[in-house]
């Protein structure tokens, strides 16, 4: 139980750090992606090993695997569009290797709706920007999709993991 609380507390400061980070600048860390990558395949031969629990919403190699791939396959295209950005797909990758494919799914659409309505609002201030004098124009037009789906995950991962133990 100790072991799967260290995993969680973790998920939690690395999705609070993505969240903040993409908030701001609107891009995440390579070098942070890659910690949490690092951190999840030890945690998962640790695992194996019987010298931890399980990671702690319950991804294996192969669920994370899976999710990591469709989450390259599925949004890779849309980056080449330029319809997304590139950190947000590597962000998607390291999510899916985290949480496993069932999580994952679910996080991508509970974090895909304020994503949408953040881009439908943009859409419709970018309209009224013609009529508007220059100095309401709008300055930032990225979305920040991966804060958007590290809070979805925040927020899916305190369910399953408090639920878990209730």
């Amino acid at each position: 139980m100790t072991s799967s609380l260290a995993w969680w507390g973790a998920f939690v400061l690395f999705a609070l750090l993505v969240i903040v980070e993409d908030l701001r600048h609107r891009r995440v860390s390579n070098r942070l992606l890659l910690i949490a990558l690092a951190f999840q395949s030890l945690w998962l031969l640790g695992s194996l090993a019987g010298w931890l629990a399980p990671a702690g919403d319950g991804a294996s190699a192969l669920s994370g695997g899976l999710a990591m791939a469709l989450s390259l396959l599925v949004f890779w295209p849309l980056w080449r569009a330029h319809l997304m950005g590139a950190g947000d797909i590597k962000f998607l990758a390291t999510l899916g290797w985290l949480t496993g494919l069932e999580n994952w799914l679910i996080i991508l659409l509970l974090g895909s709706i304020p994503g949408a309505l953040h881009a439908l609002t943009q859409v419709m201030l970018l309209r009224r920007e013609a009529v508007l004098p220059v100095r309401y124009a709008i300055t930032r037009r990225g979305i920040p999709y991966a804060g958007y789906l590290a809070a979805a995950a925040l927020l899916w991962s305190a369910w399953w993991h408090w639920g878990r133990l209730a």
